[in-house]
Parts: structure tokens; sequence; C-alpha cells
């Protein structure tokens, strides 16, 4: 559960439970047994030269940087791709930790029982055990099984989020029957969960095949003394999916494997696990209405993971009840297997035409009919300070209206320009920059407890005013009034309402007036601070006010959604990164969703916080489906959609995702800057230049899209002259700053000034410059890129060894940051350090790669062809870069035909025909396809 403390008997480093012996805590076999078996964390230096690691007739198979090829870990141990030499056979070889409390002696023999009683169950659903065995050099345990490849069922919920009802009850139904054929072999599974079901690659078109890894190591249970034994192992498993008599160490059976079978089919289906670590309280069941499972499934879910075993159905009642409700799915027209493929089809070829027909609709000029934008209202109250007021009337109109999805709302950042009435541009001229057909204009007047407000509703292109009203009321009805106006636009754009949007925009926030007060002058604080200001005073202002609203109305949760925000803001810009301030940011997200599982803020701040704070993405993405289905048209969950695909290399999805966010946010800056670094490093230069000219013609920081649209420029043409112009308006205005400066370095170094560069450094006296990416780099590095571009290798020499020592500090204090590395590595190609810079480009790129983070990785794989090309590898590098032209982001025309970076490969006629490939061609780049995902 969010907020909650970490279970002391879970290791925080790979999630397995603690094992205890009778003189105390005896710590996770998991990572004892890694670190046992000698697997180091990254590759050392000249790992790639060890003799492979074997186990019995299995040699492991070894990934191409030389590392080890985990396939993954968990409670029971690792697991290797491995291969068999003499029948030529890859396998998935588990080493299994053994039970460390007893005898070793006792352990093996254990383990062999077991083995003998699990090798009887075959299954087609689930992975054949090929062998058991135990190493006789090294006295470890394993286990070889039937390599499947594809992806497990939390991979494909990490990709896809929650899954469709017909296809987790398919799943259920192999799993069912697998689990059947067990218990007529006297086998317990114990840890069955979502990374331990594989989605098989190459099954049937049209349907799911699964396959259960890790049966093998199921404990064997039975009449006989000797299975009787062996439930007295302590507990197996992960505790997430685990069911309560397995956490009370007692005996388990099938049932036990049900209960997990709920657990993971409810996390299917929603994106949460049904009860966190420690005993199950109350099945949360308002997580299933909101994925909108059917009640007839929910309700056997509820029965699967109840606390008794006794409760929870037999696999025989399981299987029937799965039978009936597929039949009953089946039967619905909209779940008709046999028409699912040419119903697929005709989607998709719909879905098509219609993004073909928005996408040329768009770019023709012309806006959606049913679009708008909800320009602020103007305050008119004698006491200015009413503006946060006036800004919450606008702020609620405008939300009743976005939560309609037959309508199209622009989010509340592009409108702020357009705050005062007497500057505003025509009705036609915003209509035309917003892309929208209709604006909202309005004006409030409070004066004691009475409020006037007054709304008119614009017809864009004619400028004709559609529909107005005048509402004088008691303060107490400005929920009302808010209501009323929503309702009377849709109307007049004849939108199609269902009733969960009527009852959304009739229902007020609170009950409480006061606390509502309080909630918009803490939206107001929030919603105008500047990301990077170093002044947190508004942030501390918003807590404290959130926290009086909810303290007067415990049920206000948009007030607990604010705080969540608000938390999560002072941890994410380091005013506050303690994990204190984290576990408030958490249980403010958890009091919202316990109060209104059915709004979307809720889920869209959980999104937030799980996704930024704590990189889990598979949480993030399960919450942001379920914010999407109630905020159609917010930004916000665009946006973080996005840059969740583009950490997953899913290129496609992001663009998609980053587009929609620009269209309802087209005048915020993050979406303007996110859309045009996208389009940039997808090789879509004139797009990207486009986005920027529009930002910049809006008034949005001029001087930063500026030097933007500049560096695009130059990635496309391989230009620098506009580049250097940017950089003599901004030094005449007075605005440069630190990154501008590394832009200047790099110019100078790309035109071959050398001298200019030199003068740049010894007119600036700082020791270290940032330049993006966390890279952070001392000034010798830079005055050793210099010696070294203009061929003095005697002062590079010099330079890159006095920028060493700085580098090495820096990755200490940075261990986990592989761009310190990678900068390292580098400086150590230089300097002729050729094996040490290699093993560490390496390394960097495995702890890259270790991220899961396919945007980050195409710059650390960039990095490395770098230090290969340095270390004379030209062959290595110029294949390094090969493989990366199809990937965003790096292979820019103008970067690799001028920076430095490559200038030992531009005699090698390879790599002068990778840089001609990327030439523009009749003024056109080569794009980059979208249609492919990198993992």
């Amino acid at each position: 559960m969010i907020g909650e403390k970490t279970n002391p008997t879970v290791c925080e480093v790979c999630g397995s439970r603690i094992e205890s012996t009778a003189s105390g805590e005896f710590g996770c076999l998991v990572c004892l047994l890694r670190d046992g078996l000698g697997e180091p964390t990254e590759a050392p230096e000249g790992w790639s030269d060890a003799p492979p690691l074997s186990l019995g007739q299995y040699v492991i198979m070894r990934r191409e940087d030389g590392t080890l090829w985990e396939l993954g870990r968990g409670a029971m141990g690792v697991t290797y791709r491995a291969q068999d030499p003499s029948l030529q056979r890859e396998v998935a070889l588990k080493i299994i930790k053994t039970d460390l409390i007893g005898p070793i002696s006792e352990a093996r023999e254990r383990f062999m029982r077991e083995a003998r009683a699990a090798a009887a169950l075959r299954h087609p659903s689930v992975a054949t055990v090929y062998q058991f065995g135990i190493d006789e050099a090294s006295g470890q345990c394993f286990c070889a099984m039937e390599l499947v490849e594809g992806e497990t069922l939390d991979e494909r919920v990490r990709r896809t989020g929650p899954l469709d009802v017909p296809s987790v009850i398919e799943i259920a139904q192999q799993i069912t029957a697998a689990l059947t054929a067990a218990e007529r072999h006297g086998l317990v599974h114990r840890d069955l969960k979502p990374a331990n079901v594989m989605i098989v690659e190459g099954g049937e078109p049209g349907g799911l095949e699964v396959k259960i890894i890790d049966f093998g190591l199921a404990k064997a249970l039975g009449a006989t003394t000797e299975t009787r034994d062996l439930t007295h192992g302590g507990f197996v498993g992960t505790p997430a999916f685990a069911s309560p008599e397995q956490l009370r160490d007692a005996p388990v059976d099938v049932r036990s494997d049900i209960y997990s079978l709920g657990a993971m089919l409810w996390y299917l289906l929603s994106g949460h696990r049904p009860f966190g670590q420690g005993a199950p309280a109350q099945a949360p069941v308002e997580q299933l209405k909101v994925a909108q499972v059917p009640s007839r499934l929910a309700t056997l879910l509820v029965s699967m993971v109840a606390p008794e075993p006794a409760v929870r159905p037999g696999t025989q009642e399981l299987a029937k009840k799965l039978r009936a409700l597929n039949a009953q799915v089946s039967s619905s027209h909209w779940w008709n297997r046999k028409k699912s493929v040419a119903l697929m089809v005709v989607l998709v070829l719909l879905t098509a035409a219609f993004l073909l027909f928005v996408i040329q609709r768009e770019r023709s000029g012309k806006v959606p009919e049913k679009s708008l934008a909800v320009l602020p209202f103007e305050n008119e109250s004698d006491d200015r300070q009413n503006t946060y007021f006036a800004d919450g009337m606008q702020d609620d109109v405008m939300t009743g209206l976005a939560q309609l999805a037959d309508l199209r709302v622009i989010n509340r950042a592009s409108v702020q320009n357009y705050r005062d009435p007497a500057k505003r541009p025509s009705a036609r001229a915003i209509g035309e920059a917003l892309g929208v057909a209709y604006l909202v204009e309005g004006s409030v007047r409070r004066q004691g407890d009475r409020v006037r407000i007054n709304a008119r509703l614009i017809q864009a292109a004619s400028e004709r005013q559609v529909w107005a009203a005048d509402y004088d009321r008691q303060l107490s009805d400005v929920f009302a009034i808010q209501s009323e106006v929503a309702r009377q636009i849709a109307d007049e754009l004849q939108l199609r309402l269902s009733a969960t949007e009527k009852q959304r925009i009739d229902e007020p926030p609170t009950r409480d007036f006061a606390a509502y007060e309080l909630y918009l002058h803490a939206r107001e604080l929030l919603d105008n601070y500047v990301e990077g200001s170093d002044q947190w005073q508004p942030l501390n202002e918003a807590v404290r006010l959130l926290n009086e609203a909810t303290a007067r109305d415990p049920q206000f949760a948009l007030a607990w959604c604010g705080l969540a925000s608000a938390h999560s803001q002072l941890y994410q810009f380091k005013a506050d990164h303690t994990p204190a301030r984290l576990s408030l940011a958490g249980e403010a997200v958890q009091k919202a969703l316990a109060l209104r599982p059915d709004l979307g803020e809720p889920h869209l701040a959980a999104a937030i916080y799980f996704s930024l704070e704590h990189r889990d993405d598979v949480r993030g993405r399960a919450e942001l489906g379920l914010a999407r289905a109630k905020l159609p048209n917010n930004a916000h969950v665009a946006l973080l959609s996005g840059k969740i695909a583009q950490r997953d290399g899913r290129w496609a999805e992001m663009l998609a995702e980053l587009e929609r966010s620009h269209t309802l946010n087209p005048r915020d800056r993050a979406a303007v800057d996110e859309l045009g670094t996208v389009y940039d490093a997808l090789r879509r230069y004139d797009e990207a230049r486009r986005v920027l000219d529009q930002a910049t013609a809006a008034g949005l920081n001029s001087d930063w899209f500026a030097t933007r649209r500049a560096a695009f420029f130059w990635h496309d043409k391989g230009d620098t002259s506009e580049l250097r112009t940017v950089f003599q308006r901004r030094l005449a205005l007075g605005t440069p700053n630190e990154r501008l400066f590394a832009a200047r370095i790099q110019t100078a170094w790309c035109d071959g000034n050398f001298d200019e560069a030199a003068r740049l450094l010894a007119a600036d006296p700082r020791q270290q410059f940032e330049a993006g990416e966390k890279r952070f780099y001392p000034r010798a590095y830079f005055e050793g890129m210099t010696a070294r571009a203009r061929g003095d290798q005697l002062a590079a020499r010099i330079a890159f060894t006095a920028a060493r020592p700085f580098l090495e500090e820096t990755f200490r204090q940075q261990p986990d940051n592989p761009n310190c590395l990678i900068i390292l590595a580098e400086v150590d190609a230089a300097l002729g350090n050729k094996e040490q810079a290699l093993a560490e480009a390496n390394r960097a790129v495995a702890m890259q790669e270790k991220a899961k983070n396919a945007w980050e990785g195409s710059v650390m794989l960039v990095g490395r062809a770098q230090v290969y090309a340095w270390a004379g590898e030209h062959q290595q590098a110029i294949a390094q870069l090969e493989s990366l032209v199809n990937r965003p982001r790096v292979c820019h025309y103008g970067y690799l035909k001028m920076d430095p970076d490559w200038v030992d490969l531009r005699g090698e006629a390879r790599f002068q025909r990778l840089v001609e490939s990327l030439a523009p061609a009749r003024g056109q780049s080569r794009i980059i396809p979208v249609d492919q995902t990198t993992q």
C-alpha cells in the first residue's frame, strides 16, 4: 500500500523475503547466492576473456558485451540463458538457492526428493523440466528448463497496460488446467505471479498461449512422512502474490496457488495488486469496478483471494466457473471470438482512416467543430486579491467541460497568455492560434456573500456570440453556477453526454465552501510555480493551505490530489528530497484513490507518483489508463504516457502521445519542448522547426526556442550559421547561460575555430561545466578536447590527465550515473588506456540497459562508439553507429559530419558512406521509422 513502511522481512535490493534462523535474521538468500556465485553486478575489466561459468553439462551464455545472459531473478534463485553443448539446445538454467538453515547434505537430499516428485509433471501450459542436478564442482543445485521465447505477463502489462477480459479468462483457463494437473501429482507451485507466466511467441493466431515457468521448483506434497516434511522449509514465493498461509509459514495445498492466481488475474485486469505485503484486508473491489470487470468475474476473483483457504474454489470448481464466464463473454456480439479477427481488421482500418482524416484536416488548417478554449475570467471585484477566485471559476468550468469525450478542450497553460482582455487578439486570431472553433469568456464580481458571474460562448471564426448568461447568486451557489455554465455550453454545441458525465458536471467537489477557497488559493500557487525555481515558499504554502482544506473536509478528494502534487514537487525539485516527503506524497495519493477511485484526478496523481518518483512504469501505465478514461482532454496524461513510451522504446506511441499533448496544450513550454525534441530525434527537422516557430510567435521564451531551432538546423543541414547568429543575439541581449556556453564551445569545434574555443575557456573562470544529460565536465576536459581537435596531442594528454581525477571523484559520488562513467571512458581512451576505456564504456552501457531506458540508451551507445573510435577500434565504432541509424537522438548528419568526436573516423570510407546516407536528399532528411520498438 502507498505510504506504508517497508516490510523489514523483505529485501530492499531484490524484493525477496529475508530468511531467519533460530539465532536471528539471516539475510536475503537471493542476494547471498548472487554474491556467492561471484557474479558481478556489472562486467569487470577483462570479463570477456574469463572462462564461461558452467553447471553440469550446461554452459551459461553471454551477451555481446561479455556479461552473463541473465533472464531474471526472484525468490528462488537466478535464471540464465544457457546451452547444452551435447544436444545443441538452449535452455533456461535456474541456479537455485539451497536451504542454508540446515546441514547442506540435508538440503541436497531434500532438493532431489522434490526434483523426483516434480519431474512427473507434463502439461502444455507448463515449461518442461529437462534436468534437476547438483554441480559436482561447486555443490550448487540447478534446474534446466525449456527456454520459452516471449514475454512475461508482467512485461505485457508493462507494455500495454491492463489486459482485456477475454484474454484474462483465456489465461486463467490455461493456468487452472495446469494447476489441476499439478494437483494430481501432489504439487504446488508456491510462487505463481505475472513474472512466472510467459506469453509464448508464435502461439495460435488470434489467441494467447501461456506457459508457467518454475513449476519444477514446487514443493512436493503428500500423505507420507517423506513428502510431508517438505512443507517445513519456510516461505517460498513473492509476498505481493503469496497466500496468507504462505506468509504464516503454514502448510499449503493447491488452494494457495489459487489465491496467487486470483491476485495475478486481479493485477492483469486492473493494474493493481489487491493487497500489499502482510495479511490481506478486505478486497478492494472498487478497483475492479473502475476497470469495468464484469460482476460475475469480480465475484469469482474475490472468492479466489479469500483469506481462508476453505472459502476459495478448488481447481474443478474454478475450471467450471471459468468455462461459464468464457461462454458468457463469447456470446456477446462484441467479444465473439469467431468475429474478433475481422472486427480487429475493421477497427484498425477505421482507426487509420480516422487518424488520416484528422491529420489531413488539422494540417489543412481546419479545426474540429466541437472544440473550445476557456479564456481566463476577468476579476471585476473591488478586492484585486480575488483574482484567485476568478481563476478558480475559469478552471472549474474548463475542468467540467474537459471531462466530455465528445469535445476537445485546450488546457489551462495555453490560455494564460490571454489574461488581460485589453491586450487579447481577436477571437478569430485566438481560435487559429489554439486550433479551436469556440471560445468561452467570462467575468467574476465577488462582493460580500454574493457573486455575480457573466459567461459567454463565442464562435471564433465569425466572432459571433452564440450564448451568454448572467448569474447573481449567493456565494454558496457557486458550484451550481459552474455546473449550469458547463451544461448550457454542452447543449449549445449539441454534445453527447453520458450519464456519468452529467453526474460529474453536477457534482460539487466539496460541501465545505471554506475548504474550497483554501483549495483555490493552493491551486493558484501550484499552477503558477515555475519549475526549477529555488524559491520553495509557494510550494510550502500550498501544503499548508491544502492541509487546512483536508482537515475541514477529509472527503475532499481533489484537495488530496493537490496535496500529493505539492509534496511531489518539493521532492522532485530537491527542496526536500527525503523518504519522509515521498511518503507524504504517497499517503495523499492513497487517500485520494480510496475516496474517489471513480474520478480521473486521483489516478493521474498516482501515475505521477509511481512513474516519476518510483520509476514504476507498470503501475504508472495502469493508472494513466484509468485516468485517461475519465480525463479525455488532459494533456498531462498524454505527456506522461509519451514519456513512459519513450523510456520503453515504443516510438510510435511516444510520438502519438506527445502530439496529442501538444494539440491539447499548444502554448505550454513543456509540451512544445518535448514534441520539438522528439521530432528532431526522429530527424523530422521541418516539423521540429515548425513547432518551435509557432511557440516563438506566441511569445514563449523566444531565446530558448531560437537556440533549439538553430541546433536542429545544424543537425539537419550540417550548417552552424543559425547557431552563431543566435549566440550573437543572446550575448548582445545579455541572456547567456551555462548550457549556452557548452553549445558555443561545441560550435567553435565544429567550425574548426579552435582559437575561439580557447578564448571562451580563458574568459570563463569556472572549473566545472554542465552540458545536460546529467553530464558534468571539468575545465580540463574542454581544454583537452580543444587540443585534440586541433591535433596538439601533448597538450591534449596534459589536459586529459588533469581531468581524470575529477571524473573519478564525480563517478565515486554518483555511482549510479552512467553518464559520468562514459566521460571517464572517453578520457581513458584519449590517454591510451584502451582496455580500461573499453571496460568502462561497456559497463556504462550495461548500467543504462539495466535501467531499461531506451531513450537514454541510445546516447550511451553512441558514447561507446566514440570510445571505440578514440581507442583505435574504428570498425567497431562504425558498426556501432550503423546499428543506431534507425534509433532516435544520435545519428544526425551535422553531428557526424562536423563534430570532433569523430575526427578519427573521417578517413574511413565506410564512415563517409554512413554520413552521406544521412545527408538531406532533395531537401529531405532520412526520417527514422517509428513502427519499431526498441527494448
